[in-house]
């Protein structure tokens, strides 16, 4: 029964539905309100007061036009440049840019580093010049 259902509705999982019902049966309908996923952990006063340095520095350090113009490639060097000073993600929060875009920025950085080196006998990119 439950998997006619799933193949109508276009739901991979046949169990998915079960369960659902199963859900529905044991609390009604307040069931589907939960939320969905981890909760939001709460932030720490004195983590709040951290990041909050950290952008106010970050502010204060990039030009303005990076903040004005929100070019990822000038804020994935922002990054870059301040990567021992704060932490990346932080960073990357505050920048609204994904982790992972970041560092596939960062692997092509590396990437060119290593052409440099092989054709011209540079020691590494430069991350002003991406």
């Amino acid at each position: 029964m439950y998997a006619t259902v799933a193949s109508r509705l276009e739901i991979r999982k046949a169990e998915r539905i079960e369960a659902w019902v199963g859900m529905y049966r044991r609390e009604g309908e307040l069931s589907f309100h939960k939320p969905i996923g981890r909760p939001v952990k709460a932030e720490s006063e004195e983590r709040e007061m951290e990041r909050l340095r950290m952008e106010n520095a970050l502010l204060k350090k990039i030009p303005y036009r990076i903040a004005e113009t929100a070019a990822r490639a000038a804020q994935y060097r922002a990054i870059y440049h301040h990567k021992e000073e704060y932490e990346v993600k932080a960073m990357c929060e505050f920048f609204g840019v994904s982790r992972a875009t970041y560092y596939a920025w960062v692997k092509k950085l590396d990437q060119k580093a290593g052409r440099d080196r092989l054709g011209s006998g540079t020691h590494g990119a430069n991350p002003d010049d991406l």
